[in-house]
């Protein structure tokens, strides 16, 4: 290399010979790789002799102790192959796809969104399930459908959780998740009638995608999937009851990827600018203690909290946290591991240990 004017790979890269440029993409995974940048235009039009040659280092593996960290158990992302929620919560079947058509014609490329609002996209999910079931409670109304939005500016991700399919139950959602300040300049959605109709209740500016075909609308149909396997992960840790603990879950798991620092910033910080979450990070179902409510009796002479599971954040419209948390006692978990939702007593308060 100095022979040509080119400068040396700091000592343990791999150095790969000219012949050996075009088959760069072949080398082990665990090896750096080496890349050749062409030759471009000067200060004065000249051109560089040589080309540049710059050593990038190897590919980031997952590792035992990233699967075993609290902030991989907050949100399970990326999958890691040593995280056995992960391989349960995640498992795919294998794709069948042949080639990727071409969905769009070419055109003008748009500016990505920079601010909350500029473009947001949404679906529903139904819960498959087991329907009538012998032990629900009949006063405990029993969500089935879920909304998910989320907003491409500031990769907001939000899931609310209804008992109905209806425009009623989405303008709901929809206003749960703007808040009382926000705005939406462009709203893009498959062709669901009732995100159609909420859509235009709200007066917010509608793109549908191609009717039959869902590739068009692929970053909500992505949205939906990792809403439901990072939900999952969440009841595959905990050991919930997932007919009735999927929806805190998921809603765990969304808010969790909203303050998760990525790069150095969040979702959460982008969006509210009021710097990142400064509450605690706690992972769906972990062991906690808390300080119940009033309403709950403890002895005046001990401890004054009392042993639970943690459930989630308590949020404002507009996905605001309020400072409280959700957690629920642990004594009705410990009589059975499986027991539904409306068993429990939620508790939402601000003192967790």
């Amino acid at each position: 290399l100095l022979q040509h004017g080119l400068p040396c790979p700091p000592p343990g890269a791999t150095q790969l010979s000219p012949t050996q440029v075009g088959t760069a993409a072949s080398a082990p995974d665990d090896a750096p790789a080496t890349q050749v940048v062409e030759p471009s235009d000067g200060p004065e039009g000249e051109i560089d002799p040589a080309p540049e040659v710059v050593v990038v280092g190897p590919k980031p593996k997952r590792t035992l102790a990233e699967a075993e960290s609290r902030e991989h158990q907050m949100t399970h992302l990326p999958k890691n192959p040593f995280c056995e929620v992960c391989s349960l919560a995640k498992v795919q079947r294998t794709q069948k796809r042949k080639k990727n058509p071409k969905l769009i014609p070419d055109g003008i490329e748009r500016k990505p969104p920079v601010k909350f609002g500029d473009q947001v996209t949404g679906d529903h999910f139904i819960k498959n399930g087991r329907d009538g079931d012998l032990d629900a409670d009949p006063f405990f109304p029993v969500d089935t459908v879920a909304v998910v939005l989320f907003d491409r500016g500031t990769k907001w991700l939000a899931v609310y959780p209804k008992s109905t399919k209806t425009t009623y139950h989405t303008i709901e959602a929809m206003q749960q998740f703007v808040g009382p300040n926000d705005k939406v300049a462009s709203f893009y959605c498959d062709n669901a009638p009732e995100l159609i109709s909420a859509a235009r209740a709200l007066k917010w500016r509608l793109a549908t995608a191609t009717t039959g075909m869902p590739q068009t609308n692929g970053v909500a149909e992505n949205c939906v999937r990792r809403t439901k396997e990072g939900g999952g992960c969440g009841i595959v840790q905990s050991g919930f009851d997932p007919s009735t603990f999927w929806q805190p879950a998921g809603e765990h798991y969304c808010f969790s990827t909203n303050i998760a620092i990525i790069d150095g910033d969040s979702s959460y910080n982008r969006r509210h600018k009021s710097g990142h979450f400064k509450g605690q990070s706690i992972p769906f179902g972990a062991l906690v203690d808390f300080m119940p409510q009033p309403d709950t009796h403890v002895q005046s002479m001990g401890p004054k909290t009392i042993p639970g599971v943690f459930i989630g954040y308590h949020l404002h419209p507009g996905g605001v946290w309020s400072g409280d948390y959700l957690c629920a006692e642990l004594a009705p978990f410990r009589k059975n591991c499986e027991i539904k939702r409306s068993k429990v007593k939620i508790h939402r308060i601000k003192e967790v240990i």
